[in-house]
């Protein structure tokens, strides 16, 4: 399945990119607030999904989301973006090798099981 989600058009609100301290602070228990949204950056075609923790502070921000979490969302909730908003999910950080250094990388909750 591929995922298609339009280009990002129009202005968005900005927010904080989400960090795993974020994450952990959240005890990963966060809300889709808008529609997911690629763009062209320096590193390639990214998406973006904008999230709140569900309890604790009332902040907004960006995930840069991996493709296996977004392959694992698609799957989810469907490959129509306005079916993500107002879901709730569970994100969870690990060490990963990022270009020979180690980085906790943010997964949704279930992204890398096997078994799926």
């Amino acid at each position: 399945m591929t995922l298609t989600i339009p280009e990002a058009k129009g202005t968005y609100e900005q927010h904080e990119f989400l960090r795993a301290a974020n994450v952990k602070a959240a005890n990963g228990k966060f809300e889709i607030v808008a529609e997911p949204r690629q763009a062209t950056t320096q590193y390639g075609e990214r998406t973006f999904v904008d999230v709140k923790p569900q309890e604790g502070e009332d902040m907004v921000f960006t995930w840069v989301i991996n493709t296996t979490s977004l392959r694992h969302l698609a799957k989810s909730f469907g490959d129509q973006e306005a079916d993500w908003v107002g879901k709730s999910i569970v994100l969870t950080t690990m060490l990963a090798n990022v270009e020979g250094k180690a980085k906790e990388v943010i997964y949704a909750d279930g992204a890398l099981d096997k078994s799926e």
